[in-house]
């Protein structure tokens, strides 16, 4: 979206002076600050039914997870939060919100949220600010399939909350437009660009990643926040995880924002929970550039600590009903089937995950009947790849069939599926629900088989890897690259900078390209990977007698540090391994290890099962790109 929004809010902000020779008013006394949202989630579209890909899937799941994570989480009163959903989120709706509803309340000092999630489109830029030669605009409920007279257009929007009378409006929108999205390759994955006729000029968004948001949202006061770059889709997306669990539909973006907003503590910034969502976005293998522009560097909310009561990291509400323990959250905070809590002094384990609550057992004399719960061991969430294998050789599809385990797969013919194995002149192709290539495999018959199988087990263990996240950590790792950037060419020199808040043990774990899996620290240059408490460690230093180098295919890889109170034992994965080329292993030995070295953290008496403790031990993650 293309949102001039810093300087007219400055504008708005910077107030009139008083005329000369009259006194100016008597200062305000000071106010507790107000934090107020208007949120809105768009599904059901009144024009278009039986269009494909015009109705969305998770937007007002989207609505709702974002509005439950301020109030209970950020401070916002529930008074203070305004929800336009579906038939509610017309055109006049959502302009009274902005221009009437807000304005009327929020008072300088305070903090303004505006929520979007739904279809983007665009229009012809009649005003030349454009560089593309179009306007990007928001589609609210009675969005017309000819016509843009009901779009809400960039310039539109910027002027309705140019009146919001804030110095922290913070605007968020899952929507997008591209022109080349015609459909999804998968109908658990779609779009959220509206599908109708694009205007008669390229339909293409204009500016690349690196341009940011196109937002202009670089005065104070303003952060604005885009799920996607402006040439780039943004996805609405099903999450099925594993057997127990129903399946959550949301925005790729929202889904990973909102986790990182309920575990993000008071104090922290604005940049460092966009960051953590988009390193997770990207960790799951959405395309996606989410993109952020203003007040990066401010605390969440301007909630400072202890300023609120909020639940805590891993923390839930929970309640006997019926017999049955409900815990009042759901797979967008994170709860997965198998995990265990903590509540009165008891373990309850996880038996069933709803899109909005769960449903736990008490595994020795009964929890309270009512109380909070504390996450104690988690199962990480790996679900089924759904691979939809295309017209290869019968051959090929028997092999795979056997060869690649249920419980880890699910194998289908039609376009609902997460990868996309399609045959090409030397091999196959593997391609992502997004449609972009992942690997190419070459060879034939029997040869091709098993190399599709091997490349396959690959993807869903680097899933296992990626999925070993800590969601209560009880301290902070920080992870990055030296070089500040995260694509690389072959070849190119590799820095880490490492920051722990407690001592303890650093491993570094590189997820390749190529699906492999290698320990680049500690190694046998250095053997002991010990960090301190606050300390930031740069690997390698100068002084270290060892290099790295980007190397492996084009693609997308990822680095997860942790911090572990002991060294990792990683039995026969741990060793002096380097680089890809020097000792890496299939990622299916390196998932099991880990898992098996979390694990042995456990002090509890109670079996863990597939859980991993979350007391003791942090991680961090940093994604990077290896191009030509």
């Amino acid at each position: 979206m293309r949102l001039a929004l810093g300087l007219s809010l400055a504008v708005a902000l910077a107030g009139v002076a008083a005329p000369a020779g009259v006194a100016a008013p008597a200062p305000e006394p000071e106010r507790d600050i107000q934090r107020w949202a208007v949120i809105v989630g768009i599904n059901d579209y009144l024009h278009f039914d039986g269009v494909e890909n015009g109705d969305l899937l998770g937007a007002v799941n989207d609505a709702r997870s974002m509005a439950d994570v301020l109030m209970a989480r950020w401070g916002f009163p529930a008074e203070n939060v305004l929800m336009l959903l579906d038939a509610d989120a017309s055109r006049a709706s959502i302009e009274e919100a902005l221009t009437e509803w807000l304005p009327s309340r929020v008072q300088p000092g305070d903090v303004a949220v505006f929520f979007f999630a739904g279809h983007g489109s665009q229009v012809i830029d009649l005003d030349g600010d454009e560089e593309d030669g179009l306007d990007e605009t928001i589609t609210p409920w009675d969005v017309l399939p000819t016509s843009a007279e009901n779009d809400i257009i960039d310039d539109e929007l910027q002027v309705w909350l140019a009146g919001i009378r804030t110095e922290e409006l913070v605007v968020v929108l899952d929507a997008c437009h591209s022109g080349t999205a015609t459909r999804a390759l998968s109908s658990s994955m779609r779009p959220r660009s509206l599908p109708r006729a694009a205007p008669n000029v390229p339909g293409t968004r204009g500016g690349d990643a690196a341009a940011g948001a196109g937002m202009a949202a670089g005065e104070a006061g303003v952060l604005a926040l885009a799920a996607a770059a402006s040439h780039q889709v943004a996805m609405d997306a099903v999450f099925a995880p594993r057997g127990g669990t129903t399946p959550y539909a949301g925005g790729a973006f929202t889904t990973h924002l909102v986790r990182q907003l309920w575990r993000a503590e008071p104090g922290t910034t604005y940049g460092a929970v966009f960051r953590a969502a988009f390193e997770a976005m990207k960790a799951e293998r959405f395309a996606q550039d989410a993109q952020i522009e203003g007040m990066a560097d401010r605390p969440l909310f301007a909630v400072r600590p202890g300023e609120v009561t909020t639940l805590a990291a891993g923390e839930v509400a929970a309640e006997q009903v019926e017999g049955r323990l409900l815990l009042r959250a759901g797979p967008v905070q994170g709860v997965t089937v198998g995990s265990l809590y903590a509540m009165g002094g008891e373990l309850v384990r996880v038996e069933y995950v709803t899109g909005t609550g769960a449903v736990a057992t008490p595994m020795g004399g009964g929890a309270g009947a009512r109380g909070m719960a504390k996450l104690a061991a988690y199962v990480p969430d790996v679900p089924a790849l759904r691979v939809s294998l295309g017209p290869l050789e019968p051959g090929v599809v028997a092999h795979l069939r056997q060869a690649l385990p249920q419980q880890q797969f699910a194998l289908v013919t039609d376009d609902q599926a997460d990868l996309f194995v399609r045959p090409d002149a030397d091999g196959a192709r593997v391609l992502t629900a997004e449609g972009l290539p992942r690997l190419t495999v070459t060879g034939a018959g029997d040869e091709l088989a098993g190399a599709l199988a091997a490349a396959l087990r690959q993807e869903w263990a680097a899933q296992r890897i990626a999925a070993l996240d800590n969601p209560a950590p009880s301290f902070a790792v920080e992870l990055a690259f030296v070089q500040g950037v995260q694509e690389f060419r072959q070849r190119d020199p590799l820095s880490f900078r490492v920051r722990s808040e407690r001592e303890g043990y650093l491993t570094l774990l590189d997820l390749g390209t190529d699906g492999t899996v290698t320990v680049l620290y500690p190694n046998r240059f250095v053997p002991e990977g010990r960090i301190g408490a606050g300390q930031t460690l740069e690997i390698p230093t100068q002084a270290m007698p060892f290099r790295l180098r980007a190397s492996g295919p084009e693609g997308w890889g990822m680095v997860r540090a942790v911090v572990t109170p002991r060294p990792l034992d990683l039995g026969e994965f741990d060793g002096p391994l380097l680089s890809n080329k020097e000792g890496a292993v299939l990622a299916e030995t390196a998932a099991a290890a880990l898992h098996k070295a979390l694990a042995g953290l456990w002090t509890g008496s109670t079996p863990l099962g597939e859980a991993v403790p979350v007391d003791g031990w942090s991680t961090s993650i940093v994604n990077y790109r290896i191009v030509r």
